[in-house]
């Protein structure tokens, strides 16, 4: 994909020190209650790799016991994501979902690469309670790196495909930082 000289100047020049330090990208959907995060699906890419792994999570939530201003907003972001609020059978368990983070986290760090890349402050909150460090991604909206990259949604969306799902997100977050690693070097290397 070849990208304008626009989008260049205004994205690639920024300083991106810390972006090196990644050693994924990761997101979550999911749910609230009383304006607490409860993720449904996350979703997890890695730098150079054409991978996304992800993983379905319980929420918790009775969708009929949450107060009235919680299932408009519940059923505000299922419309809007056309993720279920339902999860299937193999879900991680919702009393098991912050030990998976961790377990997650450690796997996935090494060396000096110490940090998740996230493009969600709702779900960085609940990394941030874990300690598990973050660095908030510098990086164009996700619907304008989907008008450079185009990548499809997961199928655990079943409906609205104009949403942004976690996978369709990390994977374009992961397609700008490697275009931007890519732009970096190229500039380093004193031609």
């Amino acid at each position: 994909m070849k990208l304008s000289k626009s989008y260049i100047k205004r994205y690639f020049n920024k300083d991106f020190t810390k972006m090196n330090q990644l050693c994924a990208v990761i997101d979550a959907q999911g749910f609230a209650k009383d304006s607490k995060f409860y993720p449904r699906v996350i979703a997890v890419a890695f730098p150079y790799v054409d991978k996304v792994l992800c993983w379905d999570c319980e929420t918790g939530l009775d969708f009929h016991n949450l107060s009235s201003k919680d299932r408009i907003t519940n059923s505000y972001i299922r419309h809007y994501t056309g993720l279920p609020f339902e999860a299937p059978e193999d879900a991680i368990s919702h009393d098991k979902v912050s030990v998976f983070l961790g377990l997650l986290y450690d796997q996935c760090k090494y060396d000096d690469k110490i940090y998740f890349g996230i493009k969600n402050p709702q779900f960085g909150q609940l990394l941030s309670h874990l300690r598990i460090p973050t660095i908030e991604v510098e990086c164009p909206s996700t619907s304008v790196l989907a008008r450079y990259y185009k990548k499809e949604r997961c199928s655990r969306h079943v409906e609205n495909d104009e949403g942004m799902c976690s996978v369709r997100k990390v994977e374009l977050i992961r397609e700008y930082l490697n275009d931007k690693l890519m732009y970096n070097d190229l500039i380093n290397r004193n031609f």
